[in-house]
């Protein structure tokens, strides 16, 4: 229902960028009913369709980093890691579309990697990027502490230590 309003919500307000709206949240609805897969790969094609055009003027700074986050942990639990990954690449550029997004999101996107990663039978580069999750979570708000446990729990599975490297982040 929150959805369905924020859908009518966003087409009156006649924004440049409505339709992407429109078309993220029809996503998120699929996601709320069920429909995993088709929610991941619906904003899946959404963002490899447009890229970034699909962000006029860069304004939506947030919308593209939750989107494809969200798409890459759909499409992870539909058993696709390999559309998965491609949607977690943005995190290395340099400037581009996400920006203060990015920056936010860097450490969850790094989570997801290394569950992907670790779902393609690849331990080393997932441990990897669970540790340097752990770097930048080193002190979790409550609601990421069970991030912070997944992580480290993942890290003692996938045979390295369960606590971060000392030092910086390269």
């Amino acid at each position: 229902r929150a959805l369905a309003e924020a859908r009518r919500a966003a087409r009156a307000s006649g924004d440049s960028i409505t339709s992407l709206l429109d078309q993220t949240l029809a996503a998120f609805d699929r996601f709320l009913v069920g429909d995993t897969r088709e929610a991941g790969e619906a904003l899946a094609a959404l963002e490899w369709r447009q890229a970034e055009d699909y962000y006029p003027s860069n304004r939506s700074r947030i919308l593209m980093p939750l989107s494809r986050l969200a798409a890459s942990e759909w499409l992870l639990a539909s058993g696709d890691a390999a559309g998965s990954a491609r949607l977690l690449t943005w995190v290395e550029a340099d400037g581009g579309p996400g920006g203060v997004g990015k920056d936010l999101l860097k450490g969850l996107a790094g989570l997801q990697r290394a569950r992907v990663e670790a779902a393609r039978g690849q331990p080393a580069v997932a441990r990897e990027h669970y540790r340097r999750f752990l770097t930048r979570y080193d002190m979790p708000t409550p609601a990421h502490r069970h991030l912070v446990e997944e992580a480290r729990e993942a890290l003692l599975r996938l045979g390295g230590r369960g606590d971060p490297p000392q030092g910086r982040l390269p």
